[in-house]
């Protein structure tokens, strides 16, 4: 097990059907795990928002 490995948390939560279809489709098509593709997805989130108030600060 790797450090990052050791400090990752198990955290649940439910989702609609569509949702879950929707994480199932591109964790198949990426050929990663779910909660990979949804911390990428919270990742890409962040940076958005991290992108937005850099612009309005300028």
């Amino acid at each position: 097990m790797t450090n990052k490995q050791s400090k990752s948390k198990v955290t649940s939560f439910r989702l609609s059907d569509m949702a879950e279809s929707i994480l199932e489709e591109l964790s198949s098509r990426l050929g990663i795990s779910k909660a990979s593709v949804v911390e990428l997805a919270l990742r890409k989130y962040n940076e958005i928002e991290n992108n937005a108030k850099t612009k309005n600060n300028n």
